[in-house]
């Protein structure tokens, strides 16, 4: 199961990253999300290094409440 998946701001930023930091499986919709999210993710994903616990979501519509999926 997913924990957070839609992230629009830096409040819902500090989920993610907890989640992150948890190790659960964390879905977000885009890769600016992502940017904002944890600028470190980024650099891991430009090194190919990218959690495996992370996914994005791309051409996803940014929708302003979390979603949570199965």
């Amino acid at each position: 199961m997913y924990s957070v998946i839609f992230a629009n701001n830096r409040i819902m930023a500090m989920y993610i990253n907890r989640a992150i930091f948890l190790n659960q499986k964390v879905m977000v919709s885009s890769l600016e999300n992502l940017c904002l999210i944890n600028h470190k993710i980024i650099e891991s994903k430009a090194k190919g290094v990218f959690p495996s616990n992370v996914s994005v979501m791309e051409n996803t519509m940014n929708h302003p409440t979390p979603k949570l999926f199965a």
